[in-house]
């Protein structure tokens, strides 16, 4: 039944009239038997459902086990609107029962003020400017859940960590279950459990399922008037109950008057305009409004004072504002009508008065057009009504889901150099709640942004655009904490930040004054509703020509209206002209026929056209010269080209109109000559059709103008989203070997923008290719190229992580050399750029684009090919780029004599592991291989060969059975003569590394039983199968192929909490598809990881294949999300990616067998992954020291499409030995029963005929047997470290 009751208890009756009363307490209390309470109300998801079986007994469910819900119960103010200092809440809660594989988001419980009458998002955080307490079940990758967390509005203050999270700092702690001794399980199962908050005395407690969360916990926590309580909770893609029962509330009155907030803050660097204000919230008797006074540095100050129930609003705010670069002290005292009294004070200070001066610009929108010079996109409109009293405005935004806008002033300033911009404007960020124009949790934000690449569109808002300045007003938090908050940028990398509520970033139905100042010496001043974020905060800024400014906000699954009005750009030149650019770049290499490019830009005073000198190797040359507004360009192109293969210095010197001299000078370098030479073949498309040996797929196609010159053209994408096109030329050389060969074409790829026929940020490449197995289809990546041969890709769009812009060459899928472009560099705009390419019989390469030589004879495994095609493709996805090729040119050198195709090891190879073959394949060409002359050598020892030749390919294999001596470099020397009798040499060499031995002392687990090993759980859809194991034994599945499970086994170390230094683990992995047949689906997904920390979850954990602990991480991811950082092999520690591995879906896929898995961390820290008998990460130093009580973990994860992920075999070995201090290596000198000398050594061994040196060192391995007919007169050795 409920009950709400308010008591007021007295000491006496007497007490009362004599002003000696108690405290003032009210209860609320509700079992929700009679459903939903007087003077409360449910939002969203949450109902009262009576669950027993005489219907009687209601529980107030918030969520239940479906995904995508939100639900909230708020509970009015029931104190009488008196001041509140203290409080216990007492309840009964469920939150368990999912039906997902792990249970999410969480709930909250909130008590303070602004908290909205709907639901609130993320429910699990909580709402409101008050102690807010999260019940957080849903891990978002940081490791900060399962937790109870408390927060003081959106800053956290304490955490404590169930089991399944990591700690996120030190400080942090895990509730321990007294009956296990473990991390206590957050989760109630099917039952309710108890909950008590309570804060008395400015301390929090709180006991959650009959353990004590937090005592005493000391909070800064303000007391108010008005403040309501809420209960929420969510679920996403994973769900789970979460209910509530029997609450009983009990607040109590403040006993005397209490100070609720007060502004500037402690501290606080403020703008002279900022008002003084200071909230007062009465206690059991009214304040005596003469009683409050205000001071600043001791002098009295005026004061308005306005009453909102027991809450009094004390505001200081003269005309003229505060005095500027001022520190003060503030002071304030009241007393209520029984003389009790309040005294309270604070510092702050404030800047200088931040202003822009003189306008250089000024849009008021009043007439509803879009300004000369300006542009809108997205959303964005520009508004008669709305703004300022009413005014015109520019409106990026509505208050509604889903609006992206954004406004962009091109440069106004015809190209010269500004070294300082002011910006000055109202700006309105609605909200909270629909009638002040946002949603109940605004969001996402805007930003100002001024860089000379400012795109001509839309971008994510908030964050900001360009390479230059940006500040950015973020208003929804996704999570990890960063907002709400105003970061400013440079470059898009963040150089401060400032959390500040939300509430305080919200304007609600009114225009703020927004200012952002740009000095000349880099420094940047930021006010903001006359808080002043920024002052003098140091950035990378030095000036921009054809500096653009954009605004842009943007809503989401929340909302905000975004505006602008009366905005006032204020700009300043240098005084004299500056160099802006030069071309090519400061040591870079180019070809010969590149032009000498100089840009600059005039300040007050102008570039003197007459007193140009341009110098080219210390020879005057002279420059063509050209104005462009405010701009200058000179030009110089050799009559001849530069010379090549040479060191070029430029310099420039010339006068202002002013007599001021400017000067700069800069080097690069000229390549070789780079041509292609004898040219075998041409097509120009210029009958509109693809050539009789050419075929096109996806949107590629073929036209007789558009080209060069308008000339036919292969045009593989249009400007337009979402297009892939191919171009595939059949073999060119008739069957025959090649062993070289040279590319030349035109290429376009278009855009910056809708001038230049392409989006603001083009997308997303260009590649040519040469393989005998290019798919005969669009290829889905298609800018990275395709098949196992050469690849050369022009990458135009970064997926975000830094790989582009950029020219690559790439061998089949192992990325060989990468050169990073801006993208202005790789945009070719409505122009054909000449691309050339070049492959020399030593297998290096030349890729030069417009100029620029991108790669020089880097080296590549390429050696040769028969049948080869020649690819062209591109595509485009969310922006977009004509990509079209014109002229090409080709030609090839055929091969006369055998060609070695491949040498494994690898040349150069540092880590060999001993067990692997040398293995040499080699094709026939215009002559043979004798495969009886086959000679191989190892460190001058020759060795015994099995030689095979099938079908014009000969394959040559040293396997001993005994594999190659470790540690040691082997050089290899291969020679054998053709059917012609000319004999071919071939030489390299690699170095092997040491062998990874189990200890005879470990552990064995084969899954052969039903029954879980000692020390390990299962969670999640992970099992024990008692079929399709190793031989077709038991295994542990840890997925089946179906989308969405997730499945983890951990096991606790073997040694208990013995502490250990190091492991080895190996196990048999399997990881199924492609295809139903072989336990997966066409394109398996997600992955899988082996794990081993002192922190791992015995739950499962969000993103199976991403591992979890703050130790050891091996990753096998699967699926590419679209970053391109999958599929692979990745080690982490903690969440930090130390190494990275990318490998062809089909090599990591296993299908119905098991591969063999080795992973070694060693006790000086350093990690050794094998997969398949392959060394994958040999050697990586990590941060691991000791684990006193540690775990491993497998987990696995499917969603939308899936493989049976599972392990056989498991093997341990724990490294207890603690790592030794350096020991100096040691030599020993023996003699066998023969005489020989006998030398083992630790370390390197090195030799000299001299005591007094040289020393150098010996390749080979300890221990070294010498006869004594072998040596020198007399020999020393020593050994040093590695």
């Amino acid at each position: 039944m409920k009950r709400i009751h308010y008591i007021l208890k007295l000491l006496a009756l007497t007490g009362l009239l004599t002003a000696t009363t108690a405290r003032a307490e009210w209860t609320f209390e509700t079992d929700f038997n009679d459903d939903i309470p007087i003077g409360t109300e449910v939002y969203g998801t949450t109902v009262v459902e009576w669950i027993d079986d005489d219907g009687e007994d209601g529980v107030l469910q918030l969520t239940v086990t479906e995904a995508s819900q939100n639900g909230s119960w708020i509970i009015d103010d029931f104190s009488e609107g008196q001041t509140i200092d203290e409080f216990e809440a007492v309840f009964r809660m469920l939150m368990g029962g999912n039906t997902s594989a792990d249970p999410a988001d969480g709930m909250s419980f909130s008590y303070g003020r602004n908290i909205p009458d709907n639901t609130f998002s993320p429910a699990e955080n909580g709402t409101g400017d008050g102690l807010r307490v999260s019940f957080d079940s849903w891990d978002s990758g940081g490791g900060e859940a399962p937790s109870i967390e408390i927060f003081i509005g959106g800053t956290s203050q304490a955490v404590a960590h169930f089991t399944g999270s990591r700690r996120l700092a030190e400080a942090d702690a895990y509730i321990i279950d007294p009956e296990t001794d473990e991390p206590a399980d957050m989760f109630t199962g099917d039952e309710f459990v108890d909950v008590k908050i309570s804060h008395k005395g400015g301390k929090l407690n709180l006991d959650y399922k009959g353990l004590k969360i937090f005592t005493d916990l000391e909070l800064d926590f303000k007391p108010g008037a008005g403040a309501r309580f809420a209960f929420g909770a969510r679920t996403g893609g994973a769900n789970n109950n979460h209910w509530v029962d029997d609450v009983v509330i009990t607040t109590f009155a403040a006993e005397k008057p209490v100070l609720s907030g007060f502004q500037p803050g402690e501290g606080a660097v403020v703008t002279p305009n900022s008002p003084v204000v200071v909230l007062l919230s009465a206690g059991s008797s009214p304040l005596d409004l003469d009683s409050i006074k205000l001071t600043l540095n001791d002098e009295a100050a005026a004061v308005q004072v306005t009453e909102n129930g027991v809450v009094l609003t004390v505001t200081h705010a003269p005309e003229n504002g505060l005095a500027p670069d001022t520190a003060y002290t503030a002071a304030i005292t009241a007393a209520d009508d029984t003389g009790a009294k309040l005294e309270f004070s604070w510092e702050f200070s404030t800047s200088e008065l931040v202003s822009i001066g003189e306008a250089n610009l000024v849009f008021d929108f009043d007439d509803g057009e879009i300004p000369e010079g300006a542009e809108v996109y997205g959303t964005a409109t520009v508004e008669f009504e709305g703004g300022v009293e009413d005014s015109g405005m520019l409106l990026l935004t509505e208050a509604t889901n889903s609006q992206l806008g954004s406004f962009v002033i091109e440069d106004f300033n015809e190209g010269a150099n500004i070294n300082s911009i002011g910006v000055a404007m109202k700006l309105r960020i609605g909200g909270p709640g629909e009638d002040l124009g946002g949603s109940s949790n605004p969001a996402d934000g805007f930003a100002f942004s001024f860089a000379p690449d400012v795109p001509n569109g839309t971008w994510l808002a908030e964050e900001g655009a360009g390479s230059g300045i940006s500040v950015c007003i973020d208003t929804w938090d996704n999570g990890g904490g960063e907002a709400p908050a105003v970061d400013l940028k440079f470059g898009g990398a963040t150089v401060a930040s400032a959390k500040i509520p939300k509430a305080d970033l919200l304007t609600g139905t009114d225009f703020i004054d927004f200012i952002v100042r740009v000095e000349t010496d880099g420094t940047v001043d930021v006010v903001y509703k006359d808080m002043l974020v920024f002052h003098n905060v140091q950035t990378e800024f030095t000036g921009f020509t054809n500096g653009k400014i954009g605004l842009a906000g943007r809503t989401g699954g929340a909302f905000s209206l975004h505006a602008v009005d009366d905005l006032r750009i204020a700009v300043s030149r240098p005084s004299s002209p500056v160099i802006s650019s030069m071309s090519p770049a400061e040591g870079s290499v180019v070809q010969s026929s590149t032009w000498i490019v100089v840009e600059v830009a005039n300040g007050v005073a102008e570039v003197d056209a007459k007193t140009v000198q341009l110098t080219l190797n210390g020879e005057s040359v002279t420059p063509e010269i050209e104005a462009a507004g405010r701009r200058v360009i000179l030009t110089y192109s050799a009559p001849d080209g530069l010379k090549p293969d040479a060191d070029q210095a430029v310099a420039i010197d010339f006068k202002d109109t002013e007599g001021n001299e400017i000067s700069g000078a800069w080097a690069f370098r000229t390549a070789p000559l780079i041509e292609i030479d004898d040219v075998e073949r041409i097509i120009n498309f210029d009958d509109g059709v693809e050539p009789d040996d050419g075929y096109i797929y996806g949107t590629a196609y073929a036209e007789e103008f558009g080209g060069v010159e308008d000339s036919g053209v292969m045009t593989l994408t249009i400007n337009e989203n979402n297009e892939n096109g191919l171009f595939i030329l059949e073999d060119q050389d008739e069957g025959d070997w090649i062993n070289a060969f040279a590319l030349a074409f035109k290429l376009r790829i278009s855009g910056p923008g809708e001038d230049l026929e392409g989006s603001n940020n083009p997308a997303d490449g260009f590649s040519v290719s040469l393989a005998n197995d290019l798919p005969e289809d669009i290829w889905g990546e298609a800018e990275n190229g395709a098949g196992s041969g050469l690849r050369f890709c022009f990458d135009t769009y970064d997926n975000g992580g830094g790989e582009a812009p950029s020219i690559d060459i790439r061998f089949g899928n192992q990325l060989v050399a990468t050169t990073l472009l801006d993208k202005k560099q790789i945009l070719t705009g409505l122009d054909f750029v000449d691309v050339l390419i070049r492959v020399e019989p030593d297998g290096t390469a030349d890729v030069a684009f417009n100029g620029l030589l991108a790669h020089h004879d880097v080296q590549t495994p390429f050696t040769g090919i028969v049948g080869g095609l020649y690819g062209f493709a591109a595509r485009t996805g969310g922006q977009n780029s004509i990509h079209a090729i014109d002229d090409i040119r080709m030609t090839s050198s055929r091969a006369t004599q055998p060609l070695i195709l491949s040498r494994s090891p690898m040349p150069g190879s540092g880590t060999v592991y001993p067990t692997k073959p040398v293995e040499i394949v080699v094709a026939d060409t215009l002559s043979a291989l004798d495969i009886d002359s086959v000679n191989l050598v190892i460190n001058g020892t020759k060795v015994a060969t099995d030689v095979s030749h099938e079908e014009g390919f000969t394959t040559i294999v040293h396997a001993p059975a005994e594999g190659l001596a470790e540690l040691l470099l082997h050089e290899i020397a291969l020679s054998f003569t053709d059917d012609n009798g000319t004999k071919l040499e071939n030489s390299w060499s690699f170095t092997t590394v040491d062998r990874i031995v189990l200890p005879e002392d470990h552990f064995q687990y084969d899954f052969d039983t039903s029954k879980r090993p000692n020390g390990s759980h299962l969670s999640g859809h992970a099992l024990l199968s008692e079929f399709e194991g190793i031989d077709d034994s038991g295994y542990l599945m840890l997925t089946d192929a179906l989308n969405s499970q997730n499945g983890s086994w951990t096991i606790d170390s073997p040694l208990d909490k013995t502490e250990v230094f190091g492991f080895i683990a190996n196990f048999q992995v399997r990881v199924g598809g492609p295809g139903v047949d072989l336990g997966g689906t066409d394109s398996p997904a997600d992955g899988m990881s082996f794990n081993f920390a002192d922190d791992i979850p015995s739950s499962t954990w969000l993103g199976g294949e991403e591992g979890v602990g703050s130790g050891i991480r091996v990753c096998i991811d699967t699926w590419n999300n679209g970053g391109g950082e999958a599929p692979a092999i990745d080690l982490k520690f903690g969440d930090e990616i130390l190494a990275s591995k990318k490998v062809p879906k089909a090599e990591l896929l296993t299908g119905l067998d098991f591969a063999n898995m080795t992973v070694r961390l060693e006790n000086d820290g350093t990690v050794d992954v094998m997969f398949k008998d392959e060394i994958v990460f040999w050697n990586v130093p990590t941060a691991s020291t000791s684990f006193k009580k540690s775990r491993f973990g497998f987990g696995a994860r499917t969603g939308g499409a899936n493989a049976v992920h599972g392990i056989d075999d498991l093997l341990l070995a724990m490294i207890t030995e603690a790592p030794s201090v350096d020991k100096p290596p040691a030599v020993t000198i023996s003699r066998d029963d023969s005489g020989n000398l006998v030398i083992e050594w630790t370390g390197i061994l090195q030799a000299t005929e001299n005591i007094n040196g040289p020393w150098a060192d010996v390749n080979a391995a300890s221990p070294l047997l010498l006869k004594a007919e072998d040596l020198p007169k007399q020999q020393y050795t020593r050994s040093r470290q590695p």
